[in-house]
């Protein structure tokens, strides 16, 4: 459920909610009872944790009263961001619903594995990297396809270098776990999971990484490769 803002009707982000949910739901403008699951969590929000954040705004002058939003304005957009996951994921999961009885957490555990999946569990590897990974563009060769100095190769990859030998594959890739890319067959409608011909990165980050070529660049030198 969103409402119909320009970042919520991009074909990036309903391409990501078709294929996690088959289902992208934007009700008309105006009406907010028709959205009440997005209301919802607006007022929660509001009321739960604006109020924590320097520079906050109102919803009206009479709130406001003589506070200096521009003035007491501290935090990035990215800085607000990753504030909001920590109080959604870490605080509001665990912390006991009055309704439920139990917290979020433990009533997305119960329904997703002891209720014969009434409430779906997250997606696999392979399907979060298809769905919500980052898609480049990258040439297939002997050694298969190289990205940030590290091969993946596969048989099934391999199958496809002798037909589109040197050939630009779409790719996508988990940057918080970048052991296994998925490769878009270019007849076939499916994704091709190729892992990284080293097996050490298993959980690595593409950050973690790009820290460790730095620091090997800065302080082996010579023994680089």
């Amino acid at each position: 459920h969103t409402d119909a803002g320009a970042g919520y009707v991009a074909a990036q982000f309903e391409l990501a909610v078709m294929l996690f949910t088959g289902n992208h739901r934007i009700p008309p403008s105006k009406h907010p009872h028709l959205r009440g699951r997005v209301e919802r969590f607006f007022r929660t929000i509001n009321q739960r944790y604006v109020h924590m954040f320097p520079g906050r705004t109102f919803s009206n002058a009479l709130l406001r009263d003589e506070y200096d939003s521009d003035r007491y304005a501290r935090l990035t957009d990215e800085e607000i961001a990753d504030l909001l996951v920590c109080l959604i994921v870490d605080c509001y999961h665990n912390t006991k619903h009055r309704a439920l009885g139990m917290t979020p957490l433990e009533m997305w555990e119960r329904g997703s594995q002891l209720a014969k999946g009434s409430i779906q569990p997250p997606p696999n590897d392979a399907l979060y990297r298809e769905i919500f990974g980052s898609t480049v563009l990258a040439k297939i060769s002997n050694e298969g396809i190289v990205l940030f100095g590290n091969n993946y190769s596969s048989p099934k990859l391999l199958e496809v270098r002798k037909k589109w030998f040197d050939s630009t594959l779409i790719v996508r890739l988990n940057e918080e776990n970048i052991s296994t890319i998925s490769v878009k067959h270019k007849i076939k409608n499916e994704w091709i999971n190729v892992p990284s011909v080293h097996g050490g990165l298993n959980g690595a980050s593409l950050e973690q990484w790009n820290e460790a070529v730095r620091y090997i660049r800065k302080n082996i030198g010579h023994q680089e490769e």
